[in-house]
């Protein structure tokens, strides 16, 4: 499970896509989630790495302590001691295959809004979410080649599927 701490960047659907392309369940945090709430949702969801920008690293930094077993913070820019995902857009390491089972993996691990109680991680596999842009192809038809204006953020279960419609 990989924790992605992040606001809507250019970044985000690269990270979304590239996790869930390798085989790992995405779990979208908040940007403006604290320390504490953060690492409530790595423990929740049994996240392992987390993706952020350099200036959340510090509140990342903080939850990854709170929470435990953490292996690795990344970053879409850049920050001395972390790994950028810019920096592995230019490498050369094949592709992994990954087999995927739509019907039963996790692709997506969205966390409610806790409007009724506490927030609560919602499983979303990889079929679920082809049905779910299934469903809107009466209402916004598309084929081969269209493409879809995404509405923000993607952070939240709505924009998740925004985001999963995009090319």
């Amino acid at each position: 499970m990989l924790a992605l701490h992040s606001p809507n960047t250019v970044a985000f659907p690269l990270a979304f896509y590239a996790a869930t392309r390798a085989g790992a369940s995405v779990t979208t945090v908040h940007p403006l989630a604290t320390p504490q709430e953060f690492a409530k949702q790595l423990r929740d969801s049994a996240a392992r790495w987390i993706v952020t920008l350099s200036p959340l690293l510090a509140a990342a930094r903080r939850a990854a302590e709170l929470a435990g077993d953490i292996k690795e913070i990344f970053v879409c820019d850049s920050a001395p001691g972390h790994r950028s995902l810019a920096d592995m857009l230019g490498s050369t390491a094949h592709e992994p295959v990954v087999d995927i089972d739509p019907v039963t993996d996790v692709a997506a691990l969205p966390y409610s809004s806790g409007t009724t109680g506490t927030p609560k991680g919602v499983m979303l596999t990889h079929r679920q979410i082809a049905t779910n842009l299934a469903q809107l192809e009466p209402a916004v038809p598309t084929g081969p080649g269209d493409r879809i204006l995404a509405v923000l953020p993607f952070f939240h279960i709505y924009g998740l599927t925004a985001l999963m419609n995009a090319p």
